[in-house]
C-alpha cells in the first residue's frame, strides 16, 4: 500500500454543543496521501511526506467547516487532532520503510 487516509477529527466545540435530537453528523471528510514516488530513506523524502500530510490536514479541515462560529471554534482543534493522527500514520510508514525496505525507491 502506497497511500493512506487523513480524516478530520470528529470532535469540535460546536459538535459538542449540538442538541441531542440534531441530525447525525455527516462522516468526517478524508483525503488520500500518496507516497509511492518518495524515497523514505532520505530526509528529503520524509520531509515531503510530512509536508503532504500538512497539506492534507488543511484541505480536510477546510472541507469540514463552512464558516461562522463552527469554524472559529472547530478549525484549530480539527487541525491539531488531524495533524497528530496524520503524523502518527506517516511515522509508522517511515518506520516500516526503514525496517522492510517498502517505500524506498530502488533507483537512486
Amino acid at each position: 500500500m502506497k497511500k493512506f487516509l487523513i480524516s478530520a477529527a470528529l470532535l469540535s466545540a460546536a459538535a459538542l454543543s449540538e442538541p441531542a435530537l440534531a441530525e447525525p453528523a455527516s462522516p468526517a471528510p478524508s483525503i488520500t496521501v500518496q507516497y509511492r514516488d518518495l524515497d523514505l530513506s532520505t530526509p528529503a523524502g520524509r520531509a515531503t511526506l510530512r509536508r503532504r500530510v500538512n497539506d492534507a490536514v488543511s484541505k480536510v479541515c477546510r472541507n469540514r467547516f463552512d464558516g461562522g462560529l463552527d469554524e472559529i471554534f472547530g478549525w484549530p482543534s480539527c487541525r491539531q487532532e488531524t495533524k497528530a493522527e496524520g503524523i502518527i500514520q506517516a511515522n509508522r510508514i517511515i518506520a516500516r520503510a526503514n525496517r522492510t525496505g517498502e517505500g524506498l525507491l530502488a533507483a537512486r
